[in-house]
């Protein structure tokens, strides 16, 4: 068993590896049509200005803006040269400089990184317990008043968009008034309004995952022996463990990649997806390429970690 997961962790680890390879040559591609797609737009304006009034000061001669933009890009380089520095540059952390922050993009990203995950970690740890516990509690309960109150909170969650819970609390917190929300920060603010997103999902996996263990052998087993329903319910959430987390895993990550730049845009936290959306919007090349690949990684690793985790809790997965 042992070397069937360690085959199974071998070919997942190779698989991402070539999926992140394929993320950074499609971007190094972008990224040069990019530059050649500036060069052209330069060159031209500066065209235009030899015999026109220009709208801003007089750029230098379109010789000159040239050889400017392909010696910042390293345009006169050989593409495999090009595309080995950039994987140096990938590595060193050499990313280039930010037009629109005047910084380093590392220094940038650094920071802004670790804003983001302060507030999604939580926000994920939130909504994977509560959905569980309450998940496990509707299944339990199947058909009782607990079941069915339990399922309107899951359906109703879920038809609330994140901004709206954002707003709602970052209002409530600015108020005089006495509240649960007062005080709240913009990332204690983003946590709750991102557990409230992904609550309503984490509930309906977790109830489903239960009720396919309800009816097995081993539960009528335990409620012959006069188990507890504690005990019962422990032994129904390991069972139903691999089952919830292939369901739930996935579509949390795709969740909260959007969640992101709805509530960084919407309460202005200085976090990584705002950063890309200022660069994007900015024309800032470097900042909204590396924000991007930042992002893909996260997905790709989040993807192995998956896979790991449902190899590690079902055998069969790799058995064959």
């Amino acid at each position: 068993m042992a070397k069937s997961y360690l085959r199974y962790l071998t070919r997942r680890v190779v698989l991402s590896v070539g999926e992140v390879v394929l993320s950074v040559t499609l971007l190094f591609g972008l990224t040069t049509l990019m530059a050649y797609r500036k060069l052209q737009g330069r060159v031209a304006f500066a065209r235009y200005c030899l015999n026109h009034p220009c709208p801003t000061s007089d750029p230098p001669p379109p010789a000159e803006m040239r050889t400017q933009i392909v010696d910042l890009h390293n345009l006169n380089m050989p593409p495999f040269e090009r595309f080995l520095t950039h994987w140096v540059d990938l590595v060193t952390l050499e990313w280039g400089y930010s037009t629109a922050f005047q910084a380093p993009v590392a220094r940038i990203l650094q920071g802004r990184i670790s804003t983001t995950v302060e507030y999604v970690l939580p926000g994920i740890a939130v909504a994977g317990v509560l959905g569980v516990v309450l998940g496990l509690i509707a299944a339990l309960t199947k058909n009782s008043n607990w079941d069915w109150s339990i399922r309107l909170l899951g359906y109703t969650v879920i038809a609330i968009p994140s901004f709206v819970v954002a707003t709602s609390l970052y209002m409530s917190s600015l108020m005089d008034s006495a509240g649960f929300a007062r005080g709240l920060t913009k990332p204690q603010v983003a946590s709750l309004a991102l557990a409230v997103s992904l609550l309503g999902n984490q509930i309906r996996h977790s109830r489903a995952a239960v009720l396919r263990e309800r009816g097995k052998a081993f539960v009528r087993f335990l409620h012959a022996t006069g188990a507890a329903p504690v005990h019962i319910g422990r032994h129904i959430l390991r069972n139903a463990t691999a089952t919830l987390a292939a369901a739930t895993l996935g579509e949390l990550l795709t969740i909260v990649m959007l969640n992101i730049y709805v509530l960084e845009y919407v309460l202005n936290i200085e976090g990584i997806a705002l950063a890309s959306l200022q660069a994007v919007e900015a024309g800032d090349v470097s900042l909204a390429i590396s924000s991007t690949l930042v992002l893909v990684l996260g997905g790709i690793a989040g993807n192995l970690i998956q896979d790991l985790v449902l190899g590690y809790l079902d055998p069969r997965s790799h058995s064959s």
